[in-house]
């Protein structure tokens, strides 16, 4: 990762997510990964009627669908979404031009044709499934009898009674069901009238949350992503939340896209096996991390989920098959902190804090295991710019560093270690080896990039592909464009893998060890 970048909303089009034939087509995806595209309905701007795919860490929009009825009526609004856990069908609660209260209907997301089960008969803002199929929806400050939680018949739409909400005075509300606790999440309001609670399904009581983090406005849609993670949308952004109510900034949605559904829907496929490729990726320098896999001949994207850690910028696997990372507390606090990062769900955990500071270092830039060995190497970066680099040791049971060497502050400071042990680095502009034992650099070929990326680009992450020898590269190489490059480790030429795109945000890779 390149020394402190500023914070941007960098932003790119992908043509799509791998995996997203799991859903559409029935075909299983080609890595053992949690490869569920993000469908979300949209409330207002020009998406009224339309189905989309989104890259959640870039609030980019990847597919449009618009949303037909078979009864020809014209749909006007989309106000919620949500997946049947036991059918795997998708459900959407709808404005139809005519019909009083809002639709229920079933969608096809291949097509975007919509069946209207029936009228629900009131504005409801909201709907989630239950684990057993059960679907619960929640009316919006405006019904007629607002912020309150009903079950909704998945045949006929019509609504049963379960419980009023304390959030009559908030306005908005927004529910998503968590699998891991059995317990519905309610978001409601916006500033001083803003609450989080769970409800439980059987004895109806309601637990507040507090909220921490980053302040956001109104929630207008929610979904359980993985673990303890929720994500959740705003008019005009997307945040990460906590089961426990730490919520971070994710990503910025451009234009007033007032998102009333998400629900990452599919089936995700056994894991392991493992996928080839991993990377993480975040926007800025306080963003929070998704793991993704990678097709290493593509270099097309597979979404995992969220490592629960902001600025992941190294990761490598041991010869045990455990995934190491490095990263910050997701709290804002910029703990520096050595994980483990579990790659069939994304979820890093907490190993403990690297001290790097207590060196005058602020992040870790990469790291690369010896293999032999099982030692964790790292680059570090100081602060405040311009300070020194440095490469260090990580105690693997406790996080904490030991600096082997201090170098001039340069871009980059990406580690690999090769087949033989041999320790690469990208060091600003050149291709070098490292002495593990002194840090001694030594010159292998300066870099020479292809016209199609700029020449100035920095590298922030490498390592070498199982096998075959290959050093692989990460690099932002436009503004809101990443690439994934092959550096030939005699003469320093790059290359570009597949079309000259991968993850937007990319900023550390590691090839399974087999």
């Amino acid at each position: 990762m390149s020394a402190l970048p500023s914070r941007k909303n960098f932003r790119a089009i992908l043509c799509c997510l791998a995996g997203l034939l799991c859903l559409v087509g029935g075909l299983a995806p080609v890595v053992g990964a949690q490869s569920l595209p993000l469908y979300t309905v949209s409330a207002g701007d020009n998406g009224i009627n339309q189905l989309r795919t989104i890259d959640p860490l870039t609030g980019n929009v990847l597919t449009n669908t618009t949303i037909t009825l078979t009864n020809e009526k014209t749909v006007t609004a989309g106000n919620g979404l949500a997946q049947n856990p036991q059918t795997g069908q998708l459900f959407a609660i709808l404005t139809v031009s005519g019909v009083i209260g809002r639709v229920l209907a079933t969608v096809n997301p291949a097509t975007g044709v919509a069946t209207e089960l029936g009228s629900t008969g009131d504005s409801f803002a909201g709907i989630t499934f239950a684990a057993n199929g059960t679907l619960y929806g929640v009316t919006g400050s405006g019904a007629t009898t607002p912020s309150t939680l009903y079950t909704l018949s998945t045949t006929t739409g019509v609504p049963t009674f379960v419980k009023a909400l304390g959030s009559q005075d908030c306005g908005g509300e927004s529910i998503a069901f968590n699998p891991v606790d059995g317990l519905i999440y309610h978001a409601a309001g916006s500033g001083n009238c803003q609450l989080l609670e769970t409800i439980n399904t059987t004895t109806l009581a309601a637990t507040n949350i507090p909220l921490t983090g980053d302040a956001h406005a109104e929630v207008l849609a929610m979904v359980h992503w993985s673990g303890n993670f929720f994500l959740f949308s705003t008019s005009n952004d997307l945040y990460v939340i906590t089961k426990n109510g730490q919520a971070r900034l994710l990503s910025s949605l451009s234009g007033s896209t007032s998102y009333k559904g998400l629900v990452f829907a599919g089936t995700a496929p056994a894991c392991p096996p493992l996928a080839a490729l991993y990377g993480a990726a975040n926007i800025g320098p306080d963003g929070p991390s998704v793991l993704y896999s990678i097709d290493p001949a593509t270099a097309v994207p597979t979404l995992i989920g969220p490592i629960g850690f902001e600025r992941v910028s190294g990761i490598a696997f041991n010869a045990s098959q455990t995934l190491f990372g490095t990263g910050e507390r997701q709290d804002g606090s910029n703990t520096s902190v050595l994980m483990t990062i579990n790659p069939c769900t994304g979820v890093g955990t907490e190993v403990g804090p690297t001290l790097i500071n207590s060196d005058n270092f602020a992040t870790i830039t990469d790291i690369s295991v010896r293999k032999s060995d099982g030692t964790v190497f790292a680059f570090l970066a100081g602060s405040p710019l311009p300070s020194s680099n440095g490469l260090a040791i990580l105690n693997t049971s406790t996080g904490a560093h030991t600096l082997l060497a201090s170098y001039e502050q340069l871009n980059g400071g990406a580690l690999a270690f090769s087949p033989g042990s041999v320790l690469f680095n990208v060091y600003g502009s050149n291709l070098e080896t490292l002495n593990t034992t002194t840090g001694a650099m030594t010159l292998v070929a300066p870099l020479s990039f292809p016209e199609s990326i700029s020449a100035n680009s920095t590298i922030n992450a490498l390592d070498f592909q199982p096998g075959t020898g290959i050093l692989f590269a990460s690099s932002p190489t436009g503004i809101g464009v990443n690439s994934l490059l092959k550096i030939d480790t005699a003469e320093g030429t790059v290359t570009v893998v597949g079309s000259g795109t991968t993850q937007t945000g990319l900023d550390a890779i590691a090839f399974f060890f087999p």
